[in-house]
C-alpha cells in the first residue's frame, strides 16, 4: 500500500488537461473553463444611473432647498440624452445613460417635481448614485480564471459581454460495473441476485459533479466480459471501475485490465474505506480508476479518488480544504487514514454516525461531510477541527 496524499499526487501528475471544446452558455453550466474569460466591453459602457431620480451638476445643488429647471429624460435602452444645460436637471432612470456635464443622481424620493421644475431635499456630492463606465470591468479583464466550474455567475458575466458559449473540457467518463449478482434496478430479484446500487450511484455522483460526460455498463465476473465492455470503453478519457478491484478468486479487474495492456501506477491506498484502490492507464487511451465495490466503499472513494482525477482532466485546481467542528468524541483505529461519514447539526458542528462499518449503505442518504481522520490520532475530542469533504 501507499500513502493516500501519494496516491493522489500520482493521479494529479500523470493526467493532463483535456483539449477545450466550446459549448452553448446553458450547456456548459457545471463544467470548467478552459481558458480564462475575459471582457469584450467596459462594464457599464457608459457613465449611467443607479437609481431612479433626476441627474444634475452637483454643484447646482450647493444646499437642500434648491429649485432647478427640468430639462429631458434618459432612460434604459433609449437614445442618448442631450447634454445637461448649465442650472438644470434631468429625469432619469436606473441603468440610463447620465448626460455630459451632470455628475450626480438625487433620488426622486429625494425631489419634489411640479410645473416643469423640480426641487431637492437633499445635496449631493459628485458621484453619488453614478456607476462609472468600466466600474464593473474593463475590456480585457479577467472575469474567471482558467479552471474554474462554470456557475451560473460565469454564464451572467459571459452573457454581458455578449458571449454565446465559452471554453470547456469535458472528460468522457465510462463507468463499469462488475459483479454477476447484479440486478438492474426495476428487474425481477432472484434468490443470490442484490440490485445495482453503484451503477446509478456513480452517475448520480457524476452529474452532481458537473460537466461530464458519463455513461453506464455492466459485466459479470468473467474476463470475456470485461473485456469486451473495456473495448467499447477505449474512446473514454476515465474508465471508473466498481467491483472486482480486491485480490479475491473473482476478483479479475485488474488482471484482466493489464492483459490489455494498463501499466498501474498503484494498486492499493493506505485509506479507509479503500484499500483496493488501484489507479493507471492505457498508453494512448483511458486512465483507469479502481474502486471497491462496496457500495459505501465506492461512494467514499469517489469522492477522494475520482474527484481528484475529473479535476486533473479539467485543469481544475485541488480541491479547496474546509474543516469541520467535531459535535461530539470520536475514537478510531490507527495505521490508516479513514474518511467517516458524518451529518451537520443545526449549530453546523459535525455529527459522525456511529455506525461506520462498510454495510451502512443508507446513512449515505444523510451525510453532509466525509471527514478525514489522521492515521496515527486514535482519539478526536469534541470541538476539534477537522479537515473535511462536502456532500451538499
Amino acid at each position: 500500500m501507499i500513502p493516500l496524499d501519494e496516491a493522489l499526487a500520482h493521479i494529479r501528475s500523470a493526467l493532463s488537461p483535456l483539449p477545450e471544446e466550446r459549448q452553448t452558455l446553458s450547456a456548459a453550466l457545471g463544467a470548467h473553463l478552459a481558458r480564462p474569460l475575459r471582457a469584450l466591453l467596459d462594464h457599464p459602457r457608459v457613465d449611467e444611473s443607479a437609481m431612479d431620480g433626476y441627474a444634475v451638476f452637483a454643484a447646482d445643488v450647493p444646499e437642500p432647498g434648491v429649485r432647478l429647471p427640468l430639462h429631458g429624460e434618459s432612460r434604459a435602452g433609449g437614445p442618448p440624452p442631450d447634454a445637461l444645460p448649465s442650472g438644470h436637471a434631468m429625469r432619469i432612470f436606473t441603468g440610463a445613460a447620465l448626460p455630459a456635464r451632470a455628475d450626480a443622481v438625487i433620488v426622486q424620493e429625494d425631489a419634489l417635481a411640479e410645473d416643469g421644475a423640480v426641487s431637492f431635499e437633499f445635496a449631493p456630492d459628485a458621484g453619488h448614485h453614478v456607476r462609472r463606465r468600466g466600474s464593473s470591468c474593463r475590456s480585457g479583464d479577467e472575469l474567471a480564471p482558467a479552471g474554474r466550474r462554470v456557475s451560473a455567475g460565469v454564464v451572467a458575466a459571459a452573457a454581458s459581454q455578449g458571449l454565446v458559449d465559452l471554453p470547456v473540457r469535458v472528460p468522457s467518463v465510462v463507468v463499469l460495473a462488475t459483479g454477476d449478482e447484479l440486478v438492474a434496478p426495476g428487474e425481477p430479484l432472484q434468490p443470490g441476485a442484490i440490485y445495482d446500487s453503484n451503477g446509478p450511484m456513480a452517475l448520480a455522483m457524476l452529474k452532481q459533479w458537473g460537466g461530464v460526460e458519463a455513461r453506464a455498463v455492466r459485466a459479470g465476473d468473467s474476463s470475456e466480459a470485461l473485456q469486451t465492455q473495456l473495448e467499447a470503453a477505449r474512446s473514454s478519457d476515465l474508465v471508473l471501475t466498481m467491483g472486482g478491484a480486491s485480490v479475491g478468486a473473482y476478483d479479475i479487474v485488474a488482471n484482466t485490465f493489464k492483459a490489455a495492456g494498463c501499466s498501474f501506477a498503484f494498486h492499493g491506498v493506505a485509506v479507509k474505506p479503500g484499500k483496493p484502490v488501484a489507479f493507471g492507464r492505457f498508453e494512448g487511451g483511458p486512465a483507469v480508476l479502481m474502486l471497491p465495490g462496496n457500495p459505501v466503499s465506492a461512494f467514499v472513494t469517489f469522492h477522494v479518488f475520482a474527484d481528484a482525477a475529473l479535476r486533473a482532466l479539467c485543469g481544475a485546481p485541488p480541491r479547496t480544504v474546509e474543516h469541520v467542528t467535531l459535535a461530539a468524541e470520536h475514537r478510531h483505529r490507527t495505521g490508516r487514514v479513514e474518511f467517516i461519514r458524518a451529518a451537520i447539526d443545526a449549530d453546523g458542528r459535525a455529527c459522525p454516525f456511529s455506525r461506520q462499518n462498510s454495510g451502512a449503505m443508507h446513512d449515505l442518504a444523510r451525510a453532509d461531510v466525509l471527514i478525514r481522520l489522521a492515521a496515527d490520532q486514535a482519539k478526536f475530542d469534541e470541538g476539534a477541527t477537522l479537515p473535511a469533504i462536502r456532500l451538499r
